[in-house]
């Protein structure tokens, strides 16, 4: 177990979004990397280039919402955590065509949002709650669709291949 410890702190210590100096300008515009996982639902805030704040959190094992709305899910965590520190301005940056043409639609108001399946009325749920946040705080929202790849909150959703082998499991 202690290995195990040893091995998470050293990955911490080098790959953390949030490192480096902490004074950090806070202006009113920034940028939140939204990632989602079979694992975990993570937020990336970046502030003048500078990573101020990561969070992840955990989903239930026996969650059984589909990934898009995961993923969508993170963007609302996203959006929530850009207003508590004062952006009014926010860049959301996706790993998901659904979400990012979902979170298009709902900011250009131009085309009506199409979903199905069964999660639907989830999925429309959530966005009206994205649109209804983005009209009351007055937020100027874009959306901007990146490979997986270049995606800054991945490291938080994601875990290292070796973690997935018989010798990380607790007994």
């Amino acid at each position: 177990v202690m290995g195990i410890v040893k091995q998470i702190s050293e990955r911490v210590r080098e790959k953390d979004p949030v490192h480096g100096q902490w004074t950090v300008n806070n202006g009113t515009s920034g940028t939140v990397w939204c990632d989602a996982s079979s694992l975990a639902i993570g937020v990336v805030l970046e502030i003048n280039e500078c990573v101020v704040e990561d969070a992840c959190w955990l989903r239930k094992s026996d969650d059984a919402a589909h990934i898009n709305l995961a993923e969508l899910e993170a963007v609302i965590k996203g959006i929530n955590l850009a207003i508590a520190w004062g952006l009014t301005n926010i860049v959301i940056v996706t790993d998901s065509t659904t979400v990012h043409g979902w979170i298009s639609s709902v900011v250009s108001e131009l085309k009506r949002v199409k979903t199905r399946g069964i999660g639907e009325a989830l999925a429309r749920r959530r966005l009206n709650l994205v649109h209804d946040i983005i009209t009351e705080c007055r937020l100027e929202v874009e959306i901007r669709l990146v490979e997986s790849a270049e995606c800054s909150a991945e490291m938080v959703t994601t875990r290292p291949r070796k973690m997935l082998c018989s010798s990380w499991r607790i007994d």
